[in-house]
C-alpha cells in the first residue's frame, strides 16, 4: 500500500497542473487512509507478538490472553483507527458512485442511510469494546459488531452494485449505438469494474460478517484481512485518477452527452423510417384503389 501511495504522489505532482489540482484532494487522502492503517497494523502486530510469544504463558493461552486483554487501551485505538478507514474508504466508494452515475444524489439515498447505521453502530460496538474484560469477538460486543458488519457490508455492496450496473449500462449503450470514440474503452474494462466497485472488498466484508456472526475461530483473520482492504481498495482508486484512468464528473457527462445524441439521432431516424413507411403505404392504397376505380369505368 506503500508503494501504491508514493507512486500515485509522484504521477500526480509529475503531471500538469490542472491534474494535479483535482488529484490533490485524493493524494491527501491516501495518506489518511496510509496513517490509519501504519496505527492498526503496528498496534495488532504488537498484540499478536504478546498474544502467540510474550505471553503464551497467560491462562488459557494465547485465547486466554486475546479474552483477557483485548480492550487495552491501545488495541482500542487499533479498533477505531480500523473503524475510521472504513468510514473514510465507504465515503469515498459513495462519492465516486455519486460521480459515476452523472450527480445523481437520488441515488444515494439509501446508502447513505446505511451509511449513517454503520457509523452509528461502530461508535456504540467501539464504546463497549473498550470497556473492561470486553471482548471484541464474544459476549455483547458481538451484539452491536453484528449490526455494524451487517449494515457496513450491506453498504458496500449496495454501492458495488451500483457503480458495477452504471459501468455495465453505460458500455453497453456505447456499443448499442455504434459510437466510434475508443477512448472511452478504458473506464469499461474488467479492472475499472473491479477497482472502482471496491469489488474485492465487498466480497471479503461478506465472509467476515458470516464468520464473525457465527463466532467462528477464523473471523479475526478475516478482520484483518478485510480491514487491510478497507485501505488499499481506496488506494487503488486513488491509482487510477492519478493516472487519469478513473471515472470524472466530465467523462460522465461526456459519456451522457454522447447517449443522448446517438439516441436522439436514433430516434429521429426511426421516426423517419415510420413516416417514409406510412407514406409509401397510403401512396399504395391510393394507387390501389385508383386502379379500382379504372376497372370500375372501363367495365
Amino acid at each position: 500500500m506503500f508503494l501504491c501511495f508514493l507512486q500515485s504522489a509522484y504521477l500526480s505532482w509529475s503531471s500538469d497542473p490542472e491534474a494535479r489540482r483535482n488529484a490533490r484532494s485524493y493524494i491527501l487522502f491516501g495518506g489518511l487512509l496510509l496513517a490509519l492503517l501504519t496505527i492498526s497494523v503496528f498496534t495488532n502486530s504488537v498484540f499478536l507478538e504478546f498474544m502467540w510469544i510474550d505471553h503464551r504463558d497467560t491462562l488459557g493461552g494465547p485465547l486466554g490472553f486475546l479474552a483477557s486483554f483485548s480492550s487495552v487501551w491501545w488495541q482500542t485505538l487499533g479498533t477505531a483507527s480500523t473503524q475510521v478507514t472504513n468510514f473514510l474508504g465507504d465515503g469515498l466508494l459513495m462519492y465516486r458512485c455519486y460521480v459515476i452515475w452523472n450527480t445523481r444524489w437520488s441515488i444515494l439515498v439509501f446508502p447513505f442511510i446505511l451509511y449513517l447505521g454503520s457509523i452509528a453502530m461502530a461508535m456504540i460496538m467501539l464504546v463497549q469494546s473498550a470497556l473492561p474484560g470486553s471482548d471484541f469477538f464474544r459476549g455483547k460486543t458481538v451484539d452491536y459488531g453484528v449490526p455494524w458488519a451487517a449494515l457496513s457490508v450491506s453498504l458496500n455492496v449496495t454501492l458495488t452494485a451500483l457503480i458495477t450496473l452504471r459501468i455495465l449500462l453505460a458500455r453497453r449503450a456505447i456499443k448499442q449505438f455504434q459510437v466510434s470514440d475508443k477512448s472511452f474503452g478504458v473506464y469499461f474494462s474488467v479492472a475499472a469494474m473491479v477497482i472502482e466497485s471496491s469489488l474485492p472488498f465487498s466480497l471479503l466484508g461478506l465472509i467476515f460478517a458470516v464468520t464473525y456472526g457465527k463466532n467462528l475461530d477464523i473471523g479475526p483473520a478475516f478482520l484483518f484481512t478485510w480491514a487491510t482492504f478497507a485501505a488499499l481498495s481506496p488506494q487503488f482508486i486513488i491509482f487510477r485518477v492519478a493516472t487519469g484512468r478513473a471515472w470524472t464528473r466530465d467523462v460522465a457527462s461526456d459519456l451522457s452527452a454522447h447517449s443522448d445524441i446517438v439516441f436522439r439521432h436514433t430516434t429521429q431516424n426511426l421516426e423517419s423510417v415510420e413516416l417514409s413507411t406510412a407514406v409509401t403505404s397510403h401512396m399504395e392504397s391510393g394507387s390501389s384503389e385508383e386502379i379500382k376505380g379504372q376497372k370500375q369505368v372501363v367495365i
